[in-house]
């Protein structure tokens, strides 16, 4: 059976975590890994704030803000890196 800490999985989504949203659980360290691609020029999705990615290491979880230059499509290169 094939170890499944080494599986990719890519889930796109557009929205930003607002302030009041908040996680149940009292820490996240043994959740998988998450990176967080964002085009650093997306007029509605970008947070310069970082809230998601806040909210997630403040309860310990794995998370990486990658930002990329561009909008909301993410180009094919970056995704591509990211999967490295």
């Amino acid at each position: 059976m094939p170890d499944c800490r080494e599986q990719k999985i890519i889930s796109i989504g557009a929205s930003l975590f607002r302030k009041g949203s908040e996680f149940t659980e009292s820490e996240l360290s043994k959740c998988g890994n998450l990176k967080i691609l964002v085009g650093n020029k997306d007029q509605n999705n970008y947070d310069p704030n970082k809230a998601l990615f806040k909210a997630i290491k403040s309860k310990s979880g794995n998370v990486e803000w990658i930002e990329f230059d561009g909008e909301h499509e993410v180009p094919e290169d970056a995704l591509l890196q990211v999967l490295k």
